[in-house]
């Protein structure tokens, strides 16, 4: 299965400038475990939006941060 914009916002994936590593009011990606995740991080995510503990383990998909921005400000454009 894919992850897709939806899942990520449902697991609690954000986008927020109200955080400590945001500058200059740039977003910065917040996981569901509070964590900033930057554009060159990479994370494993279940399909339903999850986050993996383990990123070398055999479930979820690897993404970076990059992408996870891209899918969160897309979702953010539908709205």
């Amino acid at each position: 299965m894919m992850v897709t914009s939806d899942a990520l916002k449902a697991a609690g994936w954000h986008l927020t400038t109200d955080h400590a590593t945001s500058s200059y009011r740039v977003p910065v990606i917040i996981a569901p475990d509070g964590q900033a995740v930057g554009d060159g991080d990479l994370v494993r995510v279940r399909w339903d939006g999850a986050l993996v503990e383990d990123p070398f383990g055999p479930e979820g998909r690897l993404l970076a941060g990059v992408t996870i921005r891209e899918m969160l400000e897309e979702c953010e454009d539908d709205v």
